[in-house]
């Protein structure tokens, strides 16, 4: 068995319908067993998350679980990086299902010495039933720099991210007081985490063949959430690129958020929709 250079790390929280497919589309990986290892943190799951499991270790021996009792993506993420083993760590979501080749970029990648971390596209999907028609047909997709290199103005993803443990530990992990945490809406922990690895002469990039399919819920297609992810995403934005206070950032937030709102608004003219 080869060396495990890899370990990928999945968050999850009650949504074991969801990691089943993740777990899935790790299974029909093209690289030889044992390169990669999972760690599933498991962040307070009541459902049958640990049955859902068990079922998987069947087919992918090499998969570990820990229990996170603090409630939170970035607390879930932090304790991923505290209890892997190996130098290299990947993020994905629960909710996503990787491509096929997905673990082979990441090495090449990883192999070539070009970056610290990189990440790559996602793409929507709807398993639950079409969205609504008044959605644009990319509305949560992101397909970022066509080429692979240096990040640049793009960003990188935490539902789809590889790191140096020793780089992520030096920049302050993921912090606590931003991410998702249950039901609530929250935003910018991976961005803060990366901008300040940057700050410190880390090599950030993105690997275009790097790319993951993201589940959409069906909860998001209200226009009550989009207008929750709107105000969510103005709110947290500068906490993400550590602004200090100032009446042009709070300006600048509102616009953000404004802008979040007018795409909304304006998309309910658009027919199309994607399908999945």
């Amino acid at each position: 068995m080869k060396y495990a250079v890899l370990t990928v790390i999945i968050c999850t929280h009650n949504r074991s319908r969801l990691l089943q497919e993740c777990l899935k589309s790790l299974a029909a990986q093209t690289t030889s067993p044992g390169v990669f290892n999972i760690l599933i943190v498991d962040n307070n799951s009541t459902d049958d998350t640990g049955e859902v499991i068990k079922e998987a270790v069947k087919e992918m021996p090499d998969i570990r679980t820990v229990f996170g009792t603090n409630q939170g993506i970035a607390q879930a993420r932090n304790r991923g990086l505290t209890e892997a083993q190996t130098d290299w760590v990947a993020f994905i979501d629960d909710d996503a299902k990787a491509r096929p080749d997905w673990v082979e970029r990441i090495l090449e990648t990883i192999a070539k010495g070009d970056f610290d971390a990189f990440g790559g596209p996602y793409y929507a999907c709807h398993p639950f039933g079409p969205p609504p028609a008044w959605l644009p047909e990319n509305f949560w997709s992101y397909g970022g720099p066509k080429e692979y290199g240096p990040l640049g103005k793009f960003h990188i993803a935490g539902m789809n991210c590889a790191l140096k443990k020793t780089a992520a530990k030096a920049a302050g992990r993921f912090p606590i007081n931003l991410g998702m945490s249950g039901m609530a809406v929250a935003y910018g922990e991976e961005t803060l985490l990366f901008n300040r690895m940057i700050k410190q002469g880390y090599r950030l990039g993105f690997v275009p063949t790097m790319r993951v399919d993201h589940c959409i819920m069906p909860r998001k297609y209200t226009v009550k959430w989009l207008l929750a992810s709107a105000f969510a995403l103005g709110r947290d934005t500068p906490y993400a690129f550590e602004a200090q206070f100032s009446w042009r950032g709070l300006l600048g937030a509102g616009r953000r958020c404004g802008k979040s709102v007018c795409t909304l608004l304006f998309s309910c003219c658009n027919l199309r929709a994607p399908r999945c």
